[in-house]
């Protein structure tokens, strides 16, 4: 009356990343596009790139509940000020101050001149020397920032 039912296929579900791999997977690439502007000299794209992914790196933290206290915030410097805070006796506040002071600096239109515009009467360049050490002090800080999420997401 039916017949024989249909050979069964064979159907290839591709493996959902984890929120982790996708994670890994926007650093590594925000990390190499930030190389890549380096090395055809496009310095202020390279930083621009880098302090993104530290922007974004950061709002891992936001929610973590610690002894302390949760991390609210959802902006950098919201976030690491609750980070700074809550860790007080330890090196993240000496580190977050570092941070905190580079981040500014970047962003400020008398400084770095890299994320809220620059002052365009006045002849401040970035040049590689320069957008080379800031793309490394920014991965140094992302490196260090994910290794203390682990830890205290762990405790």
């Amino acid at each position: 009356m039916f017949g024989e039912p249909p050979p069964l296929v064979d159907v290839n579900i591709p493996a959902v990343p984890t929120m982790g791999e996708r994670a890994r997977n926007v650093i590594e690439g925000s990390l190499a596009a930030a190389a890549q502007h380096l090395q055809v000299g496009e310095d202020r794209a390279a930083v621009m790139e880098s302090l993104w992914l530290l922007d974004s790196v950061t709002t891992v933290f936001s929610g973590i509940q610690l002894p302390e206290g949760q991390v609210d915030g959802i902006y950098f410097n919201t976030i690491v000020a609750d980070l700074s805070r809550f860790q007080s006796g330890t090196s993240l506040p000496q580190i977050i101050r570092w941070m905190e002071a580079m981040y500014g600096y970047l962003s400020a239109p008398g400084g770095g001149q890299i994320r809220h515009g620059m002052n365009l009467s006045d002849d401040i360049r970035l040049n590689s020397n320069e957008a080379r050490l800031y793309c490394n002090l920014i991965r140094s800080y992302i490196e260090y920032l994910l290794i203390e999420h682990e830890r205290l997401a762990r405790a």
